[in-house]
C-alpha cells in the first residue's frame, strides 16, 4: 500500500491543528468583572523577599482591585493604584513599595 502526499497532509492537519491549539496560550477575557485565578509574583525591595503564589484576584473594569491570600489576608486598591490588565497581565505597586506582578490564568476561583 502506497501512502500519498495528500494522505500525509491530511494526517498532519488532522493531528497538528488540535495539538497547536492545545499548546498556544489562551488569552483570558478580562472584560467581565469577577474573580480570576492568577499567578502573583511578590517582591519586597526592603527585604529582598520574592515569592510566587497562585491565588484568586478580583477584577473590575479590566483592573485588579484585590488580591486574596489563602491565609485569609488580602491587599486591595486602598493600598495600590489600579493598573489596566493587558494581555492577561498587570503589575501593581503598593503604598509600601511592594510589587505584585499578576498573570491571570482563568476566570474562576483557584481550585
Amino acid at each position: 500500500m502506497k501512502i500519498t502526499k495528500t494522505q500525509i497532509f491530511a494526517v498532519v492537519v488532522y493531528m497538528g491543528i488540535p495539538l497547536l491549539l492545545a499548546i498556544i496560550p489562551k488569552q483570558v477575557d478580562t472584560s467581565k468583572d469577577g474573580t480570576y485565578c492568577a499567578d502573583v509574583k511578590y517582591f519586597n525591595p526592603k527585604t529582598g523577599k520574592e515569592s510566587t503564589y497562585t491565588v484568586p484576584v478580583e477584577v473590575e473594569d479590566e483592573q485588579v482591585i484585590k488580591i486574596n491570600f489563602y491565609n485569609g489576608g488580602w491587599i486591595d486598591e486602598s493600598h495600590f493604584e489600579r493598573e489596566l490588565i493587558i494581555n492577561g497581565e498587570s503589575t501593581v505597586i503598593t503604598d509600601e513599595n511592594v510589587t505584585y506582578k499578576i498573570k491571570l490564568l482563568y476566570d474562576s476561583d483557584c481550585d
